[in-house]
C-alpha cells in the first residue's frame, strides 16, 4: 500500500528556473515528497507549490578613495563628510535581513522537512525548523565565507555577514550537505560544521570516445562570467591551438568584465 507524501520546504535564494542542484533535490526526491519552493522565480515543474520571494536590490557602493593619501586628520574630517554626504543623496536600502523581511510568506506554512540552499536564506530557515520543529538540511554549494575573496570591496562588506551566519546559523542545522571535500574540510576547520560530501554530478551516460581525425575539435566553457576566473587566458590559450575552436556560456555575473 503506497503510503502519503510527506511536505517538504525547499528554500534557495536563485532563480528556481535555473537552479541545477534544486533540479537535482527535486529529481531525486519527487516521488516520496510533495514540494513547496520559495525563490525569486518559479521553478519548472508544474506540481510544485511557489512562494516569492522579493529579491533585494543590491546596494550599490561607491569607491571614494581621493582623500585617504591625505594627513590623519584631515582624513578623518573627510571620511566623515563623505559618510553624511552619502547617506543624503543615495536611496536607502532595507537593513533587515532577510528573515525580518520575508518570515511573515511563510506563516501559514506546514511542512515535514525544511532544504534551505546557500546561506542568504539560512537565518529564515532556522527560524521556520524552530517554529515548526521540523529537520532542516542546509545546503552549501560553495566555501562562502571567501568566495569572492579578490573583490576588496566584497571581502569588506559581504565577507563578515557570510562569516557571521556561519558562526551564528550554521551549526543549527542538522544535516549539511557540500560539493567536495576540501570544503567539507575547511567548514569544518573554521565552524566546527561537518558534512556530508555530494558532488553535482550529472545521470551516468554509457558512451565511449570516438574518433575525431581531420575536424576541428569544439571547446565549451560554461560558467559565471568573473574575472577571478582568468577567463581571457583560456581565450588566448585556444587561439593558439590549431583545429580548435571555443564557445562561451556564460551568466552576466560581472558584466563589465
Amino acid at each position: 500500500m503506497d503510503h502519503p507524501k510527506k511536505q517538504l520546504l525547499l528554500i534557495c535564494d536563485a532563480n528556481l528556473d535555473r537552479a541545477p542542484r534544486v533540479r537535482a533535490a527535486y529529481n531525486a526526491l519527487k516521488d516520496e515528497f510533495n514540494f513547496t519552493m520559495a525563490g525569486y522565480e518559479p521553478p519548472p515543474f508544474n506540481d510544485v507549490r511557489y512562494i516569492k520571494i522579493p529579491k533585494k536590490p543590491k546596494a550599490k557602493r561607491r569607491n571614494i578613495s581621493w582623500h585617504l593619501k591625505l594627513p590623519s586628520p584631515i582624513k578623518k574630517l573627510c571620511s566623515l563628510f563623505i559618510k553624511i554626504y552619502l547617506l543624503a543623496v543615495e536611496p536607502k536600502q532595507d537593513k533587515r535581513s532577510i528573515k525580518d523581511q520575508h518570515f511573515h510568506l511563510f506563516e501559514n506554512e506546514e511542512c515535514d522537512l525544511i532544504i534551505n540552499h546557500h546561506l542568504n536564506t539560512l537565518e529564515l530557515a532556522v527560524a521556520l525548523k524552530n517554529k515548526l520543529s521540523v529537520p532542516l538540511i542546509n545546503n552549501l554549494h560553495e566555501y562562502y565565507p571567501r568566495e569572492f575573496e579578490d573583490q576588496e570591496v566584497w571581502i569588506k562588506y559581504e565577507g563578515p555577514k557570510k562569516i557571521k551566519i556561519c558562526q551564528t546559523f550554521l551549526p543549527q542545522a542538522d544535516q549539511v550537505f557540500c560539493v567536495c571535500e576540501g570544503i567539507r574540510l575547511e567548514y569544518l576547520k573554521e565552524f566546527g560544521v561537518d558534512s556530508v560530501v555530494i558532488r553535482n554530478d550529472k545521470p551516468y551516460q554509457d558512451i565511449t570516445p570516438s574518433s575525431n581525425l581531420g575536424e576541428t575539435i569544439k571547446l565549451i566553457h560554461h560558467g559565471a562570467a568573473l574575472k577571478s576566473r582568468n577567463l581571457h587566458l583560456l581565450i588566448e590559450a585556444v587561439k593558439d591551438l590549431k583545429g580548435f575552436t571555443l564557445d562561451l556560456m556564460l551568466l552576466p555575473t560581472q558584466q563589465d568584465y
